[in-house]
């Protein structure tokens, strides 16, 4: 077993607890012990692992007025002022920030002296710039080199191993990578607003991804503007409209472009509610007996599961994951349309082994024959009944489930074949069928294909 190592390095480290020290505190900030004091028993010289996201937590000692900051991960120890060593401290700001977002350490400001971070000129300057919204993180090299270009850091004291090197620094960082990652052109799309800290009309609004139970984008929303206005959106930001919590809290509506202040609050579009009831989990029929699961993701994509004895038919794993079919489905449902206004008893063809039509299928085309025509009739009879009753012809590159329909008498059998799905797919189901009731059929495919129009 490999020994852990003790160390007795008590270097801009607390002699009691073995904290760290930044060189210009005299005291620890988790147990007040001051500088040069403590018991100096050896330790065990560990780094521990921690995930979770970057959090800034700004204090302020109420006894002596010091103001720092600490940028962390997970959870603060910080009890004590690291100046006079009193407890009685004020925690001014808690705020999670995502990477990369580089908090300067140095000169924090007080609460209510925040400075202007850009002049209008410098957020123009930053608008010429912009990337992809999408695209990867921009570098703090990239970032300082940008800010140094429109005159907002000083070119004599910013180099690569001191920056951000104040709070001020810091916040122009984040701020600057808001700007660079704006959609629209009109900075005064919100004219009618006013930042309360600044009293700037330069904003951005705030766009919101609308999520379903299954964390999926039905839609994106932010507070009414003027033709092209600015509008800042990451995946950070969200509602989960099945979340109470989530949906009723107040979220943000602007960001000031030259303070860096979010305020307002987000107006939620009047017919939001009915919009989340067409676009989200929408089920028709019995899960038991047969049903149809959709989700109207946007204009061209909706996601389907179709249910028999509580089990999705369409459902695949994919790289370990389980998903459902999600693709535009106007090709599938013309094919539907088609086969409920043409249903008729329309046996397979051929005498072949197999309890369902998909087995059938699969017997059937075992057959070989030395003359062409009697070859080649075969299996063009084979495939226009293919054509009335098996739909994946009409995918249109989904991946969809190798279904088949057929009426027989009063019932409806609908089967499937999927050893031949592409590689990396595994269907949860490969090969087997079902009967049930025409009326019950035709009631929840005729339900989906109205719903399916009028999307």
């Amino acid at each position: 077993m490999r020994r852990q190592k003790w160390s007795w390095n008590y270097k801009n480290r607390c002699g009691n607890c073995h904290s760290f020290l930044r060189p210009e505190e005299n005291y620890c900030k988790c147990c007040g012990t001051k500088r040069g004091k403590g018991k100096f028993l050896p330790y065990k010289n560990m780094v521990y692992c921690v995930y979770g996201p970057p959090v800034k937590e700004k204090y302020k000692c109420s006894i002596c007025g010091y103001l720092w900051i600490e940028c962390l991960f997970g959870f603060s120890d910080t009890k004590h002022c690291p100046m006079c060593g009193k407890a009685q401290i004020d925690l001014l700001e808690h705020r999670h920030v995502e990477f990369p977002t580089y908090i300067g350490m140095m000169e924090p400001y007080d609460i209510g002296n925040e400075p202007i971070l850009f002049e209008e000129t410098q957020v123009q300057l930053l608008l010429e710039r912009r990337v992809d919204p999408d695209t990867s993180i921009i570098g703090i090299n990239q970032l300082r080199q940008i800010l140094q270009d429109i005159g907002a850091v000083n070119n004599t004291e910013s180099d690569e191993d001191n920056f951000p090197r104040t709070e001020k620094e810091g916040d122009q960082v984040v701020l600057a990578e808001i700007i660079l990652r704006l959609k629209g052109r009109n900075i005064r799309g919100y004219s009618d607003i006013q930042c309360p800290h600044c009293s700037s009309d330069i904003l951005a609004g705030l766009g919101y991804a609308v999520r379903d139970k299954h964390f999926n984008t039905i839609t994106v929303i932010h507070n009414p503007s003027s033709e092209d206005a600015l509008l800042y959106h990451n995946r950070g930001m969200w509602i989960d409209y099945d979340n109470s919590s989530s949906k009723h809290n107040n979220h943000y509506g602007y960001i000031c472009l030259q303070c860096g202040k979010r305020f307002g609050i987000l107006e939620y579009p009047p017919d939001l509610d009915e919009f989340f009831k067409i676009h989200v989990g929408k089920t028709i029929g019995d899960k038991n007996t047969f049903a149809i699961e959709y989700s109207f993701i946007d204009a061209d994509t909706t996601e389907i599961s179709m249910y028999h004895n509580n089990q999705n038919i369409l459902e695949y794993e994919r790289a370990g994951i389980l998903y459902t079919t999600r693709w535009n489905l106007d090709d599938i449902a013309i094919w539907l349309r088609k086969f409920i206004n043409n249903m008729c008893d329309d046996p397979y063809p051929v005498e072949a082994e197999g309890q369902f039509a998909a087995q059938k299928d699969i017997s059937a085309r075992k057959f070989d024959a030395d003359d062409f025509e009697t070859f080649n009739a075969y299996y063009n009879m084979l495939d226009e009944w293919i054509t009335r009753h098996r739909w994946h012809p009409a995918s249109s590159g989904a991946i969809l489930a190798d279904l088949y329909f057929q009426q027989i008498g009063n019932t409806v059998e609908i089967s499937w074949n999927n050893h031949d799905a592409e590689n990396g797919i595994h269907f949860t189901t490969i090969e087997g069928g079902f009967v049930i009731d025409k009326d019950t059929f035709v009631n929840v495919i005729e339900s989906f294909l109205k719903a399916y129009k009028e999307k």
